[in-house]
């Protein structure tokens, strides 16, 4: 992997602007070529050493987010103490790559000159991914998809953001590409702030409708409180509903959606179908929220929030469509 690197002293607000305006550059030549894959620059210090935990601000929110993946344990703790490290000496560079760009956004962000900069970066992605609409140019490395970790770390510091998160998920995505190396970044969202409206908007905004199940299908699949069930947060909380549904109306405003192609209920479709499969496989299962009649009735027999679902969808995709026209 080639890897162009940028001197940053993380401790200078003036010298942190001028790395980041150096990788908003940079960022902005790989989206012309319309390939990120060795085009995303990483960060050093001023003396030309590589970063390590000593250099962060805080170590246990960037060690959590990254933690979302098994194997990235491992990874994480090689970074530790990389004082006589190279980057060519790495075995994996793109884990320090990512690594680095975590620790020079997380000390930006605390800077309300540098944080615009950071979000102007933000959205360029997004503009990227979502005029790509393919997840294979999102590639850092062969194993890393860049810039969903970026997004989550913005969004922490400034929730108004989230929607970025979602809408970072090209429609087009191929399953595997989010399964393995993105639905961590949402498992670690919930696993933090559960139905909050940061996790709401994130997942509002996403035109990807596999992402439930890209996240209850990876390394978390025996552990259901890391994958979102808006079934039964819907049908409990109906005000989170509205919510979500407000959040709907905001997130296609700013990027219009193909009411053809896209189910504003994908979610909600995934979490009743895994529903069905447990009801027709065992006999005496049963659910608090759902009966067993209900399940075999099918989803858009459901009521939520007073209206019956099928209702919900098709005046859902109206409105979203007549959103797509106007812009």
């Amino acid at each position: 992997m080639s890897v162009p690197l940028i001197a940053v002293d993380v401790n200078d607000e003036y010298s942190l602007a001028a790395a980041l305006s150096a990788f908003s550059a940079q960022l902005e030549q790989a989206c012309q070529k319309g390939c990120l894959q060795e085009g995303v620059a990483g960060f050093v210090s001023t003396r030309g050493q590589l970063f390590q935990h000593a250099d962060l601000l805080a170590v246990e929110p960037i060690k959590s987010m990254l933690y979302s993946f098994d194997l990235m344990h491992y990874e994480f703790n090689e970074l530790a103490d990389l004082r006589e490290q190279t980057i060519d000496g790495l075995d994996d560079p793109s884990s320090y790559v990512r690594y680095s760009q975590l620790l020079v956004f997380q000390h930006g962000l605390t800077s309300p000159s540098v944080k615009s900069t950071i979000i102007d970066i933000c959205q360029r992605l997004v503009a990227f991914s979502q005029q790509q609409d393919d997840s294979q140019v999102l590639y850092l490395s062969e194993d890393k998809l860049f810039g969903i970790y970026l997004l989550v770390l913005l969004a922490e510091s400034e929730p108004d953001y989230a929607y970025l998160i979602g809408a970072y998920f090209p429609e087009g995505s191929d399953d595997d590409d989010i399964t393995l190396y993105g639905s961590g970044f949402i498992a670690y969202l919930f696993d933090r702030y559960g139905y909050h409206n940061l996790v709401l908007d994130a997942l509002a905004a996403c035109r990807f409708n596999g992402l439930i199940d890209a996240v209850r299908y990876n390394y978390w699949a025996d552990k259901e409180q890391y994958a979102p069930n808006l079934s039964q947060c819907f049908l409990t909380q109906p005000e989170r509903y509205r919510y979500y549904k407000d959040a709907l109306y905001l997130a296609f405003e700013r990027y219009p959606v193909n009411s053809d192609t896209f189910d504003p209920f994908a979610g909600l479709v995934s979490d009743f179908e895994e529903l069905a499969e447990q009801y027709a496989s065992q006999e005496t299962y049963s659910h608090p929220l759902i009966s067993r009649q209900q399940a075999e009735a099918g989803l858009d027999a459901l009521t939520l929030d007073g209206m019956r679902l099928e209702d919900e969808r098709k005046t859902l995709l109206l409105q979203l469509q007549a959103l797509s026209e106007k812009a």
